[in-house]
Formats: C-alpha cells, sequence, structure tokens
C-alpha cells in the first residue's frame, strides 16, 4: 500500500481553511433562504440593468444583463475563430499560375459572383459617397 504525503504549504493551507469557511456559511444558511438568494443573483445575473437618467435628464438606459454580456463575449470568440479558421483554410487561399501570377480560389470566386450585386452597390455607394464629400468640400471653400 502506498500513499503520498503531500507537503503543506502557506498557500494549500489557506485555501482549504477558504474552502472549509465557505461551506461552514453555506451550512448556516437556511435552505430556503438560500433558494430565495440564488434565485434573486440568478434575476440579477439575467435581468436588463436600467441606469437611471444624470442630473441633467434624459431617459432610462437599458444595459444587457450580464449572462448578456458574457453570451456576447462567448459568441464573439467562436465566431471570430470560426472565421479565421475558414479564410485560413486552403480553399480561402489564393493559387498562383504560370508566371508567378496570383488568382483568386475557388471558394472566394463563388461568394463572389453569388454576391455580385451587393460588392457592386457597396462600392458605388463608397465611391459616389466619397465624390459628394469633395464635391461639399471644394463648395465650402469657394
Amino acid at each position: 500500500m502506498t500513499s503520498t504525503i503531500e507537503k503543506v504549504t502557506l498557500e494549500n493551507a489557506a485555501e482549504q481553511l477558504k474552502s472549509k469557511i465557505r461551506l461552514a456559511f453555506v451550512e448556516l444558511i437556511p435552505d430556503e433562504q438560500w433558494k430565495e438568494v440564488v434565485t434573486s443573483e440568478l434575476k440579477r445575473f439575467t435581468r436588463l440593468q436600467e441606469i437611471p437618467p444624470t442630473w441633467s435628464g434624459g431617459e432610462v438606459k437599458l444595459v444587457p444583463s450580464e449572462f448578456t454580456k458574457v453570451c456576447d463575449q462567448v459568441f464573439t470568440e467562436f465566431v471570430r475563430s470560426e472565421i479565421k479558421a475558414t479564410l485560413n483554410s486552403p480553399e480561402w487561399q489564393e493559387k498562383w499560375v504560370g508566371g508567378g501570377r496570383p488568382m483568386i480560389s475557388d471558394a472566394l470566386k463563388n461568394w463572389c459572383t453569388d454576391n455580385a450585386s451587393k460588392l457592386i452597390e457597396h462600392t458605388v455607394q463608397a465611391l459616389a459617397g466619397q465624390a459628394a464629400q469633395a464635391v461639399l468640400q471644394n463648395l465650402r471653400h469657394l
């Protein structure tokens, strides 16, 4: 029979003590009151937060709950990693053809074909917007 003896360190002892104190406090709270505390905290964690108006007036602002913030962070990290993995996959990489000429991948070509109208619309809007701003700028300086 082998037993391992763990060296007691100040950190280990403090962690064990904290754990025992935490358990002792939880055991002191009656079950019904504990359920109320847990329910109240869950509601607070998942409910929209209301920020009252400032002294100068304004409206009550609703801020996402802590739960929503956590979900948003997890979803954002997941989506970013999925997009990165997809765009770094071989089917999205450019190809080099004879003479060292780059050529877009089949996946990107298909995406551009499927979304050509939107691409053109956004490009024209951007160009027209820049041109309009340039005209306005020139008119201001007449």
